[in-house]
């Protein structure tokens, strides 16, 4: 593991550099929440080899959850914003 002084590798300064932007230009002054979905894992060289799948997988995971979040909070018209990101290790 990288010590405090280590700088952080190219990789990692983008992540930064993204979240920083999201949290500033994209992100609302509303609460934010945050849900993982996990892939099981008989499921995970499909979607490790069919790359061009991912998108299916994040459109049916915010659909799940705008639909659990209309139906949680009584606001059949709720809109949900997400932002998604796989994390493939």
């Amino acid at each position: 593991m990288p010590s405090a002084t280590t700088p952080p590798a190219c990789h990692q300064c983008r992540v930064r550099q993204t979240a920083a932007w999201i949290a500033s230009c994209v992100c609302h002054e509303v609460p934010h929440r945050q849900f993982v979905f996990t892939i099981p894992t008989i499921l995970r060289g499909i979607f490790r080899k069919r790359r061009d799948l991912h998108h299916l997988l994040f459109k049916t995971a915010t659909d799940t959850l705008l639909e659990a979040l209309r139906a949680y909070l009584n606001l059949p018209d709720g809109r949900l914003a997400a932002v998604a990101t796989g994390h493939p290790f």
